[in-house]
């Protein structure tokens, strides 16, 4: 059963890479895309093809992460941290990149705002990620994950606004 564990947690890691690479592309390939102020058919292509790449990468961590928390409940011996605050920020910012597509998609929230929740939220989640399989007894308090998160976010914000602004793009949305 360890053994079982530690593949889907693997395969937790795997689709946050997954999600972390669409992400990181899709921010360049828009930034490229928007500089000369329209987007073409291939640019147009290539932002398709990362957001097929983000949807196979949230599908695979919450697939996964629902699998690992099915078994620490079916099994209360196995050691996989449910009811750690790590884990339940994952689930948090899984809900938060799935707010942020949404949100995006329909206008409610403004784009720069939009696409740096997601982008932080990916890279937040890779992370813990990461960190939960090298060093599994680290603890983190929820609190602070989230502190973290609002930090991060910003710093992102202002850094893809800064790309934004020296590509020369002009949002005409909100």
């Amino acid at each position: 059963m360890a053994t079982f564990i530690q593949i889907l947690a693997f395969v937790h890691v795997l689709g946050a890479a997954i999600g972390v690479a669409g992400i990181t592309f899709a921010e360049i390939f828009y930034l490229k895309a928007t500089a000369d102020g329209r987007v073409d058919a291939r640019e147009r292509d290539y932002l398709h093809t990362t957001f097929f790449a983000l949807k196979w990468g949230l599908l695979v961590v919450l697939l996964a992460g629902i699998a690992l928390g099915v078994l620490s409940y079916a099994f209360p011996l196995v050691p996989v941290q449910v009811l750690s605050a790590p884990w339940w920020f994952m689930n948090t910012l899984a809900f938060s990149i799935i707010f942020a597509g949404w949100s995006m998609m329909r206008g409610a929230v403004s784009w720069w705002l939009s696409s740096s929740l997601a982008f932080s939220g990916w890279w937040m989640l890779f992370m813990l990620d990461a960190w939960q399989v090298a060093a599994p007894g680290a603890t983190f308090s929820y609190l602070s994950l989230v502190f973290a998160y609002v930090v991060f976010a910003a710093v992102v914000a202002g850094v893809l606004s800064y790309a934004r602004f020296f590509v020369g793009y002009t949002p005409s949305e909100k």
